[in-house]
């Protein structure tokens, strides 16, 4: 197993036992980069295609941070949340930083009482996510390590470009 998978089993391990303390297991919640692809998801329904989930989350979410700088007094993107929803469904989305960078946590509810609540319970999560990367230094570690092996010693850059180098017939 390499550091980065390691990595993001400890995160998938640790937002698997949030979800399951906090009673959030019937919600479908996934966790993404900023280009959209998903690094951890919890699906909770039938037919949740999570390659487009994550490049429509994505995309909302620079949609409306380039919305956000018409504002007059514009804020960090880390005090911003996006919600669409009804009084007992819907899709809300929080940053989250991990390993120095933006990320992304959605969660996708229906037939809820108090969908105040729920978001109050995602809002905690992250905390706790943030938290968990500072205290364990996981992010540090995994921005730190070198790289122990290579699979080539010395290679020149010529020797780079014959490699990639379509033979002509």
């Amino acid at each position: 197993m390499g550091y980065a998978e390691g990595f993001w089993n400890k995160i998938d391990d640790f937002i698997s036992n949030e979800i399951a303390k906090n009673d959030l297991d019937k919600y479908s919640i996934v966790l993404g980069r900023q280009d959209g692809v998903l690094v951890f998801n919890h699906v909770s329904v039938e037919n949740f295609d999570l390659h487009a989930v994550g490049a429509l989350m994505a995309g909302m979410w620079q949609a409306a941070g380039a919305i956000s700088n018409f504002l007059s007094n514009p804020m960090d993107s880390n005090e911003y949340r996006m919600g669409f929803d009804t009084t007992s469904q819907g899709i809300y989305i929080l940053p989250v930083q991990i390993l120095h960078e933006q990320f992304f946590l959605g969660i996708f509810y229906q037939d809820i009482q108090n969908p105040g609540f729920l978001k109050a319970k995602v809002r905690f999560l992250i905390k706790k996510l943030e938290e968990y990367c500072k205290k364990t230094n996981i992010s540090d570690n995994i921005k730190n390590k070198e790289k122990e092996e290579y699979l080539f010693q010395d290679i020149t850059d010529h020797e780079m470009n014959r490699l990639f180098m379509f033979a002509e017939s």
